[in-house]
């Protein structure tokens, strides 16, 4: 099968120079010696970049609009990013690809998926509209503003909290398999979210014995094993 997904294009061409308003910035930052004998570090908005990345935070932060179906791959450098990007990436277009077809075999897994502050710092035109998943290393505090501001995160926490689900009229009298042999009462699924609920349903010889099991099995992994 052909490809449905063209590769990103970089805005960040090599004799492309970053805003004369983006120079000014980062003449301001404090800098300090970079690991590599070529770049210093540049200290913005509570982390340190080199400059070549900032340049592309920068503007992403200013040209950048996520679209609400993104799936966004959030990592650290040197942290697995390659291998996440082909994990997502095969799961995404697992039914656009035959195994031999797959873009995975023939293109590194970053051509896959642009990352935003590099491929797509200038804004989203050069976009594939078919292809939902983003990178980026940008730290979250300093992500563009469609995205901390778009709201979904709050709307997803808001939907999916224990106080909005277990209070739901569906999951305190409702049923599910009701046309089998054995229905389930909804509300099987919310306990009260409270902190020594436990006392209600186990007797102290039933709790003491599971502490002693629990204690066999996790003494020595360093959890501090307290019970409320």
């Amino acid at each position: 099968m052909e490809s449905p997904f063209a590769p990103p294009k970089n805005h960040f061409a090599a004799n492309e120079k970053p805003p004369k308003s983006y120079r000014e910035l980062v003449s301001t930052l404090p800098r300090t010696k970079g690991w590599n004998a070529k770049d210093d570090l540049y200290h913005y908005q509570g982390f340190w970049f080199y400059p070549t990345f900032l340049d592309g935070i920068m503007s992403a932060q200013d040209h950048f609009r996520a679209q609400p179906l993104d799936i966004l791959i959030c990592s650290t450098l040197r942290n697995g990013t390659t291998w996440l990007k082909a994990l997502a990436f095969a799961i995404v277009t697992r039914n656009s690809f035959d195994d031999p077809t797959s873009p995975l075999l023939s293109t590194i897994p970053h051509e896959c998926i642009p990352f935003v502050e590099m491929d797509l710092s200038h804004g989203s035109s050069a976009r594939d509209p078919e292809m939902p998943l983003l990178s980026t290393h940008i730290p979250f505090s300093s992500l563009p503003k469609s995205v901390l501001e778009s709201g979904a995160v709050e709307k997803i926490v808001k939907m999916c909290s224990f106080e909005n689900l277990s209070n739901l009229e569906v999951n305190k009298t409702g049923k599910h398999r009701q046309d089998t042999q054995m229905p389930i009462q909804n509300n099987v699924f919310f306990w009260k979210g409270k902190i020594g609920d436990w006392k209600n349903y186990l007797t102290p010889e039933m709790a003491a014995r599971l502490d002693r099991i629990t204690e066999q099995k996790l003494g020595n992994s360093g959890l501090n094993l307290v019970r409320h």
